[in-house]
C-alpha cells in the first residue's frame, strides 16, 4: 500500500519500507549477499547508532536490563548535535579558563579548558585530566596559539557560550498537516478543502490533543492566541520532552475567493515537515508538485477502514535528497494499527525528520555562518586588553609541551578510571557493503561507538556490557559482542600501529567483561568418536566429560565457541553446527573462556533469547510497560 502514496522525484528520496539496515559486524543478518552502496538510494541506521551520545553523564543506558540490541526500542528520537550540552554539563559552574582570539586562517576560535582530579583524595600532580573545547565554525585543526587570548571574567562569558553551544539543540516543532481526498494530489486541492472529515477527525484526535488557541499559554508555534486570526483550534502534543504544534490545514482560516488561500499556506508552507493525510481513493503524491523553500520531508498517510475497530495506517515518506536518512525506518510491507506503537513511531519519525533537515548542508550553512558571527562577537568584544599569557605557555598548558616540540610523540593516557571514552583511528570493514570504512573508534567505560570520517555520524555503538571477547588474528582485531556477531577492524595510526592495538586491547580488558579467545584444535581417530562436549546453539558449551578428548584441550563447561573453522558462529544455525562438528575429523574452534564463577559470558543476559534464532519482532521492555492490564475474573466453585 505505501507504494501508492507517492512518485519519485528526481530531486527527493523516497522511503518506502523497503530500505536495508546499514549493519557493520557479521551477523545472521549480513551473513547473505552484501549489497553495493550505490544500489540503495537511502540506507537507515541500527537504532542503537541513531541514539548514541556523547556525555558522560547522560550516556546511553539499555532499557529492561542487560539485554542484546534486538530487544531494545527501537522508536528512538536521534541526538541533534553530539557534545551540545557539554560545556553545561562539564564546565559551567566550575573553575575554568576561556581563550578567544581570531585565527588568520581559521576565523574566530573559542578555546575553554576546566581540570578534573582523577584522584580526588589526594589531588597530587599527575593525577588531573583536562577536557577541552575549541570551537571554530568548522572542525577542529591546530590552533594557532599566538592570536589567542584570556577571556574577561564575567558571568555573561557562561550564558553565550552555552546559548552558542545549544543553538542546535531544539526541542519544539511546527508540522503541518494537509487533508487530501479521494481524487486529489496538489497541494492547491488539499488548501482548498474548506472541512475535515471524520476519517481525518480521527486521525488528528489519534496524533494529539485539540486545543483551543485562545489563551493557550503553552508553544504555540507561531499561531495567533489571543484573537483567533489563524483559526479557533489546533493540535497540540508533547511526547518525550519536546512539543509539536501542527498547523492543520481544515483548521487554519479558509478563504473562499482565493484559490491559493495564503492564510493556509504562509504557515504549512513554511513548516520543514509536512504530514499529507490521504483518504482512499487519493492519487499518488509528488513532492515536486509542492511549491516551497522550506518543505523538505513529507509523510504520507493513507488510511485504511477508517472509523472501524480494523482501522490501519500504511506510510511512506519523501525527503528532499539533501536531507540525511532519519529513523525510526518503515518497516517493510507494515501496516500500522491504531495502538500506542504507531503513535510513538509515528511522533519520534516527525521529530527526527525536523532534526535531520537541520542537518542538510543549506540549514548546517546558515548555523555555522550564525556561529561563526557568535565567535567572532566574543574574540573582538569579550577579551583582556593584554596578552597575559605568551603562546608557548598556553600552548604548554593544553598540549602538555612547547610549541617548538611539536614533533614529539605524546603517549595515549590509560587510566582504567577515566568514564570518558579513549579514542582510536580504525579501519572498519563493513559486512552490509563489503567494504572498508574509516571510523574514529570511542571506548569508554559505557559504550564502544564507531563514528564515521568525515561526517561524524555515529554507525555502530554497543554497550561495554554486550562485549563478551576478542581476537587479534592476521586478518584484523574481532570484537564479539551480544549474540556472537563480530566486528572487524584495523588501527591505522601513522606511527605506533602496535602500541596502538596494545593500548586498544588493554582497555577492552579495563571496561568490559570479556576475555581475549583461544584457538583449540581438536582430533579424532574415527567420526564415531565423540568430542567429548555439548553445545547449545549460541556456541555456549553445556556439558564436557571429562577425560574426553575436549577435556584434554581445555574446553569447560560454560566456554563459548564463536568461531568454527572460521565460520562465525553467530551466521550458522544449530543444525549447520551439528552438521560441521559431526563430518570432521579435525576441526578448529575459536573460544572464549567462560567467566570467574563458571558462567559463559554473555552479551544477552537471556540466556533463551528469542534474536539467536533470528525472531525480529520481539516484544521490548518499554512496549511490555504500556500494554493494558488484562483483567481475569475467576469464579471460584462452590
Amino acid at each position: 500500500a505505501a507504494q501508492l502514496c507517492t512518485h519519485t522525484a528526481y530531486a527527493f528520496r523516497n522511503e518506502l519500507g523497503s530500505e536495508p539496515t546499514r549493519r557493520l559486524a557479521l551477523s545472521r543478518h549480513t551473513c547473505d549477499r552484501p549489497l553495493q552502496a550505490h544500489e540503495c538510494e537511502s540506507w537507515m541506521r541500527e537504532h542503537t547508532a541513531a541514539e548514541a551520545g556523547i556525555l558522560e553523564d547522560v550516556s546511553n543506558v539499555y532499557l529492561g536490563g542487560r539485554l542484546c540490541a534486538a530487544r531494545q526500542p527501537k522508536n528512538v528520537i536521534e541526538p541533534q548535535d553530539i557534545g551540545s550540552y557539554y560545556y553545561r554539563h562539564c564546565f559551567a559552574g566550575r573553575a575554568h579558563v576561556e581563550y578567544f582570539g581570531v585565527d588568520d586562517e581559521l576565523g574566530p576560535v573559542a578555546i575553554s579548558m576546566v581540570r578534573e582530579s582523577t584522584d580526588k583524595k589526594t589531588d597530587r600532580p599527575g593525577s588531573a585530566i583536562y577536557r577541552l573545547i575549541v570551537r571554530i565554525s568548522d572542525i577542529c585543526p591546530r590552533v594557532n596559539f599566538g592570536c589567542m587570548r584570556p577571556s574577561l571574567q564575567t558571568p555573561r562569558i557562561e550564558e553565550m557560550l552555552m546559548k552558542m553551544d545549544e543553538q542546535p539543540i531544539y526541542t519544539r516543532y511546527k508540522v503541518g498537516i494537509m487533508l487530501c481526498r479521494a481524487g486529489q494530489s496538489t497541494e492547491e486541492h488539499m488548501y482548498n478543502n474548506e472541512h475535515s472529515s471524520s476519517a481525518f477527525d480521527e486521525f488528528l484526535d489519534f496524533v494529539g490533543q485539540r486545543v483551543r488557541l485562545k489563551g493557550w499559554d503553552q508553544y504555540k508555534g507561531g499561531l495567533d492566541t489571543r484573537g483567533d486570526t489563524t483559526g479557533t483550534h489546533s493540535i497540540y502534543c508533547e511526547y518525550q520532552a519536546h512539543e509539536v504544534m501542527f498547523h492543520v490545514s481544515t483548521l487554519l482560516p479558509f478563504t473562499p475567493s482565493n484559490r491559493q488561500q495564503l492564510s493556509r499556506k504562509r504557515h504549512i508552507g513554511n513548516d520543514m515537515v509536512t504530514v499529507v493525510f490521504q483518504e482512499p481513493g487519493a492519487l499518488p503524491f509528488s513532492p515536486i508538485a509542492v511549491r516551497s523553500h522550506f518543505q523538505h520531508v513529507f509523510i504520507i498517510i493513507r488510511v485504511h477502514n477508517a472509523c472501524t475497530d480494523n482501522v490501519s495506517y500504511s506510510v511512506a515518506v519523501s525527503r528532499s535528497k539533501e536531507v540525511p536518512a532519519f529513523g525510526p525506518p518503515i518497516p517493510k510491507g507494515a501496516t500500522f494499527s491504531k495502538c500506542a506503537d504507531f503513535h510513538d513511531w509515528l511522533l519520534t519519525k516527525i521529530i527526527n525528520a525536523e532534526n535531520a533537515v537541520h542537518r542538510s548542508k543549506k540549514f548546517a550553512t546558515m548555523a555555522a555562518r550564525t556561529r561563526k558571527e557568535a565567535l567572532r562577537d566574543l574574540a573582538e568584544n569579550h577579551v583582556g586588553t593584554h596578552q597575559n599569557e605568551g603562546p608557548s605557555r598556553i600552548a604548554s598548558r593544553f598540549l602538555g609541551g612547547s610549541v617548538k616540540r611539536r614533533e614529539r610523540q605524546n603517549p595515549k593516557p590509560f587510566l582504567a578510571n577515566i568514564r570518558g571514552a579513549l579514542s582510536w583511528l580504525v579501519d572498519v570493514h563493513d559486512h552490509s557493503t563489503n567494504q572498508r570504512v574509516s571510523c574514529v573508534l570511542g571506548l569508554s567505560q559505557d559504550a564502544l561507538v564507531l563514528l564515521e570520517r568525515p561526517s561524524g555520524t555515529a554507525i555502530f555503538s554497543t554497550p561495554t556490557h554486550s562485549i563478551i571477547g576478542w581476537a587479534n588474528t592476521d586478518m584484523g582485531l574481532k570484537i564479539y559482542y551480544d549474540h556472537g556477531d563480530m566486528l572487524l577492524l584495523r588501527c591505522c595510526a601513522e606511527t605506533g600501529t602496535d602500541v596502538e592495538l596494545t593500548l586498544l586491547l588493554q582497555r577492552l580488558k579495563s571496561v568490559t567483561k570479556g576475555d581475549e579467545a583461544k584457538e583449540v584444535v581438536l582430533r579424532r581417530a574415527r567420526q564415531s568418536d565423540s568430542w567429548g562436549f555439548h553445545v547449545q546453539d549460541e556456541g555456549v558449551v553445556t556439558d564436557v566429560e571429562m577425560y574426553q578428548t575436549a577435556w584434554k584441550a581445555s574446553i569447560r563447561q560454560g566456554s563459548r565457541i564463536v568461531e568454527i573453522e572460521s565460520f562465525t558462529v553467530a551466521t550458522l544455525s544449530f543444525d549447520k553446527i551439528s552438521e560441521i562438528l559431526s563430518e570432521r575429523d579435525a576441526v578448529r574452534l575459536l573460544l572464549i573462556s567462560p567467566a570467574h564463577d563458571g558462567s559463559p559470558r554473555r552479551g544477552c543476559e537471556d540466556p533463551h533469547c528469542p534474536a539467536v534464532k533470528g525472531v525480529e519482532q520481539m516484544l521490548t521492555p518499554d512496549a511490555f510497560a504500556r500494554q493494558p492490564v488484562r483483567v481475569v475474573t475467576i469464579q471460584a466453585r462452590v
